[in-house]
């Protein structure tokens, strides 16, 4: 992770006037919402994604990857904006993003232990697993959300440089998804989280790639088995730079075609 490679990418960000803080292109937020939901199972193309948020169109598949299209779009706007008005993290934000994450597609989970809808935000009463890795007992997750939001809280306070915004953002993504608090909807609800933190800071948003998706598991749980946060910094780091490479070397062909054809 390089410092000085980042501030000289987001200065050239901002010089090409690629830099948007007060508003959410509906570039981005297509973007973000199809790359997000396909990691999670979504079947929607892009273009069945562009037209289901800009046009209203659904695709003609199925009902629940409609909705879980709509609802991340919507959950991607009310975050970024509330935390804006919050500068910090508290258990009832989390929740609320993940019930606008959930609003349409969650169900009411029966347990021994009682009831729980997520649709509203609710924290899991059950065990939760994904392949071999199980997550913490339900009991313990309201104390280790509290412990999250504080420790958050605390570290954006003395955060100085924008490698230091993106290892936050990028510890809260980690941190989030290893306690998996709700039965659904969390790597969803972490995407957009990390999201919220770097709009915040007038910071480019990152696009996780969905066909990246298997390199950013093995990050996730390199990072868990070796007990390094590094590991999954290093990962956000390289995609975080090489999107904003991307991004700029495109901006700057279309710029120089659009020159060379109104000569």
């Amino acid at each position: 992770m390089d410092e000085l490679e980042l501030n000289k990418l987001l200065k050239s960000y901002k010089k090409e006037d690629l830099f948007v803080s007060e508003q959410i292109k509906r570039e981005e937020l297509v973007s973000f919402t199809f790359h997000s939901t396909s990691i999670e199972g979504s079947s929607l193309t892009y273009e069945e994604v562009y037209s289901l948020l800009n046009d209203n169109i659904g695709a003609p598949k199925s009902m629940v990857d409609n909705l879980m299209n709509i609802d991340h779009a919507k959950a991607y706007e009310f975050a970024l904006n509330e935390f804006r008005k919050l500068w910090g993290l508290s258990e009832d934000f989390i929740r609320k993003v993940n019930s606008v994450v959930m609003k349409n597609t969650g169900k009411v989970v029966n347990t021994a232990l009682g009831n729980y809808d997520e649709s509203r935000g609710e924290f899991r009463l059950t065990s939760v697993s994904v392949g071999t890795r199980y997550f913490p007992d339900h009991k313990k997750v309201k104390q280790l959300i509290a412990g999250l939001c504080d420790s958050f809280n605390k570290k954006i306070k003395n955060k100085k440089t924008g490698l230091d915004i993106l290892n936050i953002a990028s510890d809260l993504h980690f941190d989030f998804v290893s306690i998996h608090p709700f039965s659904d909807g969390n790597g969803r609800t972490a995407r957009i989280l990390m999201n919220a933190v770097l709009f915040g800071f007038d910071m480019p948003r990152l696009i996780l790639q969905s066909e990246n998706k298997k390199e950013y598991y093995e990050a996730l749980e390199q990072t868990r088995n070796m007990g390094d946060k590094n590991i999954f910094r290093s990962f956000i780091y390289s995609q975080y730079v090489n999107q904003l490479n991307r991004e700029i070397i495109n901006y700057r062909k279309a710029k120089a075609n659009k020159t060379f054809l109104t000569l």
